[in-house]
């Protein structure tokens, strides 16, 4: 396995990572690059912030997590930047046994955007971590299409709210229940 495609508001998410993280101790790494070796890490889900909310206007293009086993370092891949300073790239290449996370979420009022799951890995231990979250996401989202629609997510497309990939997607391209054609 190696997309799980979701519409999900905080609520919705905190059920989701919480049964992930019942199994085993995960650590979330923001997935980035930067002149510093360091990269915010959360233990939890829930210390992620503004976790529900797209910081983009494009779900796929949101702020994202490498997440992994805290019993596994993450590595950090330095490069030359631009400028020829050293820079720092946090990704999933060099961590095979992760999974990345794009929680996207609530743009303004009333548009959500999607948020994916996936991995580049065939290791097995990302693929435990896939099935983990699929797992998840299943014991608690409706399966609209493609996608796994949270609750809160789900109760905003009812009330004709904006489900789509980008905040400037024709609304051709938006979520809806009626039967594909």
């Amino acid at each position: 396995m190696k997309n799980i495609h979701f519409y999900a508001l905080k609520g919705d998410l905190l059920s989701v990572l919480e049964a992930v993280e019942r199994a085993e101790p995960l650590q979330y790494v923001l997935y980035d690059n930067s002149t510093k070796p360091d990269f915010p890490t959360y233990s939890r889900g829930s210390d992620i912030p503004n976790l529900g909310k797209s910081n983009l206007e494009t779900g796929s293009t949101s702020t994202a997590y490498v997440v992994g086993l805290t019993t596994i370092p993450m590595k950090v891949d330095r490069i030359r930047g631009t400028d020829g300073r050293p820079r720092y790239c946090m990704d999933q290449s060099l961590n095979p046994d992760t999974v990345v996370f794009t929680p996207a979420g609530l743009w303004g009022d009333d548009i959500v955007l999607n948020g994916k799951v996936s991995t580049v890995s065939d290791s097995p231990i990302a693929q435990k971590l896939m099935r983990r979250f699929n797992t998840a996401f299943n014991n608690s989202f409706t399966r609209v299409k493609a996608f796994r629609v949270g609750p809160e997510a789900f109760a905003l497309l009812k009330a004709g709210k904006r489900l789509t990939l980008s905040v400037h997607s024709a609304r051709t391209f938006d979520l809806t229940t009626e039967p594909e054609s």
